[in-house]
């Protein structure tokens, strides 16, 4: 039995459920009582400010597609999902946005703006209550990097923070953000301390240590590093 204040949090992303074959990974296989959260990868952040579906065929009961597909075996990820709080009642589910397709231009101009700022946090309310999630993860890849970045996305990312906690913390909602673990971010990208204060948890995300493009295997979380790593940034 999971430790009171040991935190296993899960990803699910929607597209493993499209897959074929050994490849394929369901809503159901999933053993809830293995996580005590699961984060759902991944919803869209639109240019108005608000929050949208990621992709209806996987995500909502219709299943309908923007290309006008469906598969009742592949559709209503949502739903499936916060099933899986009937079997861990202790579970909690959050609903992710950006990552890696969604780039950086989105989140900068929303949240460089205090207009589309506070629109994005009365949406995330929203959309987060009507979803039946229990949190949002917020996956800005990254802030101050990237096209369409801007000088100011640290600060604005630190500001968007603290006016979601504000509104979150009276509803009981969670806020976690997923972060890249190399440690040139922490000058342009990341106001750490601030961060801090302000969500529930920070996911790090230490794949990122290593690429596809290095000759040799690296490990996602190294106890120690090996002959030819950047010791500093490793740690």
């Amino acid at each position: 039995k999971l430790s009171s204040n040991f935190l296993v949090v899960c990803y699910f992303d929607s597209w493993s459920l499209t897959r074929t074959g050994d490849d394929q990974y369901r809503i159901e296989d999933i053993d809830p009582s293995l996580c005590t959260h699961v984060i759902y990868a991944f919803a869209d952040l639109a240019s108005d400010g608000t929050i949208r579906v990621g992709d209806p065929s996987t995500d909502l009961p219709s299943g309908l597609g923007r290309d006008g597909w469906f598969s009742a075996k592949f559709s209503d990820g949502y739903n499936r999902l916060n099933l899986l709080k009937q079997q861990n009642t202790n579970l909690k589910t959050l609903i992710s946005i950006g990552g890696e397709d969604a780039g950086s231009a989105i989140f900068s101009r929303v949240f460089n703006s205090e207009e589309l700022r506070a629109m994005f946090v009365d949406n995330a309310v929203i959309f987060v209550e009507e979803n039946g999630f229990d949190g949002l993860d917020i996956d800005w890849e990254f802030p101050g990097e990237g096209t369409g970045s801007s000088t100011s996305d640290k600060v604005a990312f630190t500001d968007t923070l603290a006016d979601i906690r504000t509104k979150f913390t009276s509803l009981g909602l969670l806020l976690t953000v997923a972060c890249s673990s190399p440690s040139y971010f922490l000058s342009g990208s990341y106001d750490v301390p601030s961060i801090a204060e302000n969500v529930d948890f920070i996911n790090l995300m230490t794949y990122d240590f290593h690429s596809s493009s290095e000759l040799a295997t690296g490990l996602n979380a190294p106890l120690y590093a090996r002959e030819g790593d950047d010791v500093k940034e490793l740690n």
